[in-house]
């Protein structure tokens, strides 16, 4: 991220052709192609660090330990809370916290309490990796696999992002539950019209 915005204010100092080395160039560019584009990606980025600022205020009040326990992920301002925490007092204020933030458009809160299983966080982590691989080398159309956000939690699979038709949504959700350990799929995609109004 730090080469990202040192390669931008370099462009912005120099008026020759863009030069940028590396991985900020990959990441300007995977921005430049995403549906919401850079000022997108850079506003769900700021929001999310906004969100994770209030949370740690919160804890330092309320003597929690919520920022360890809650995953956040932001996608055309909607906040997907993930994580399993103690009460059900602590889902709530978890939600609330996310509310307070300017920005937030929606809260999407997954949280469980301890007393529910959770289980093996590797386990999540490899079908996320292996339903992001499927999509971004699908044949039945150009998916743009930048466009979705994937989060898994005890085989749930989360789909957010921005679809550009019924069609892709649909080859994008059959693909994702297709994956093996895949207990469900959640669909949180907004459809390109819906994000532009």
């Amino acid at each position: 991220m730090r080469c990202l915005l040192l390669g931008l204010t370099f462009l912005s100092m120099v008026s020759c052709a863009p030069i940028l080395i590396g991985s900020g160039a990959a990441a300007l560019g995977g921005m430049v192609y995403r549906e919401k584009g850079i000022s997108g990606t850079f506003d769900d980025t700021s929001l999310s660090m906004k969100v994770k600022k209030r949370l740690r205020k919160r804890d330092r009040e309320w003597n929690t330990y919520l920022r360890k326990k809650v995953s956040i992920c932001v996608h055309n301002g909607e906040v997907l809370l993930t994580g399993t925490v103690d009460t059900e007092e602590e889902v709530r204020w978890a939600e609330q916290v996310v509310w307070e933030v300017f920005g937030v458009k929606s809260v999407i809160n997954q949280l469980v309490t301890v007393g529910q299983p959770r289980k093996s966080i590797l386990s999540d982590m490899a079908i996320t990796a292996k339903c992001k691989a499927m999509l971004s080398t699908h044949a039945q159309i150009n998916i743009r696999s930048l466009n979705y956000s994937i989060k898994t939690v005890d085989g749930v699979v989360y789909v957010m992002g921005i679809s550009r038709s019924v069609r892709e949504q649909q080859i994008v959700l059959n693909t994702v539950a297709r994956v093996k350990g895949v207990k469900k799929v959640v669909c949180l995609a907004r459809f390109k019209e819906e994000v532009l109004s």
